[in-house]
């Protein structure tokens, strides 16, 4: 998985995430999953749009259990509304770090 968010193109950890598996991700994989997130966030190695963008669509095929998949799609809107200047970008950067750390353990 690490490989994938560091490579070219985001959606290659989606197909990874796919042959890995049809249902929801293991606690331990969403653990594992959330906290490269978190950490490439940090190290400004991966963007925030690119992690919203992975946590919908992960929404999208079923990886998430609902209520996580519920607050992937609010973190993406409000990244968009923040971007557009109408929530604090800082403020919903901080949310999207809070909530993988969260989830990571």
């Amino acid at each position: 998985m690490e490989v994938s968010l560091n490579g070219p193109r985001p959606n290659e950890l989606l197909s990874a995430l796919g042959e890995l598996a049809e249902q929801p991700l293991s606690p331990e994989a969403r653990i594992t999953l959330f906290g490269l997130m978190s950490d490439h966030l940090s190290k400004r190695q991966l963007g925030f749009r690119t992690v919203t963008q992975l946590l919908a669509q992960m929404s999208i095929e079923g990886a998430l259990p609902s209520e996580l998949a519920a607050e992937a799609y609010r973190l993406d809107d409000s990244l968009c509304l923040a971007e557009d200047g109408i929530f604090d970008l800082a403020e919903v950067e901080q949310e999207i770090l809070t909530f993988l750390e969260q989830y990571a353990g």
